[in-house]
């Protein structure tokens, strides 16, 4: 087998703190301002990360306190169960600023359509009430990055660079 790429880590270690809340949003309205709010700050370092190909851990963050992850919790579970059309232009709207930030989270749209089409009603109170909710994690290791201004505060890891051994 080939060793003509073997990748390295190189991995500055920082503690990720507990999440802070995030925002209830309550229709589509609040939904698209979020995400055009969150786009303005999200274009501000695309490119770059996009060069250094770093993740946007803290737009990421972002994403979640502005409460967009919950726009398609169903109102019964306390969501605003936006229009399959809202959720398409907030992640054009994101896209468009930054791709990467646009990208990761749509995984979650999808798991969350099929819990809804799938799951029992126990099961999907469970799930769609914790999306809703900013739980505290476990503290984790993550890479470090330069922080948001806009986290007020917050201390996040960032991202992991891969790299060619050389």
């Amino acid at each position: 087998m080939s060793n003509q790429f073997n990748p390295v880590f190189h991995v500055e270690h920082d503690i990720a703190p507990a999440l802070l809340p995030a925002k209830i949003l309550r229709n589509d309205n609040e939904a698209l301002q979020a995400a055009h709010e969150l786009a303005q700050v999200a274009r501000r370092q695309a490119a770059q990360r996009d060069r250094e190909r770093a993740l946007p851990w803290d737009e990421i963050e972002l994403f979640t306190r502005s409460g967009l992850g919950s726009i398609s919790v169903p109102k019964q579970y306390g969501g605003p169960e936006v229009s399959f059309a809202t959720i398409a232009e907030v992640f054009r709207i994101i896209s468009a600023a930054d791709p990467a930030l646009g990208q990761i989270p749509q995984n979650q749209f999808g798991i969350l359509q099929l819990l809804s089409l799938t799951a029992t009603d126990d099961q999907q109170a469970v799930i769609f009430r914790s999306v809703g909710r900013r739980a505290h994690r476990q503290r984790r290791p993550r890479a470090r990055q330069q922080r948001h201004p806009d986290l007020e505060g917050a201390h996040h890891a960032q991202r992991r660079r891969l790299s060619p051994e050389r």
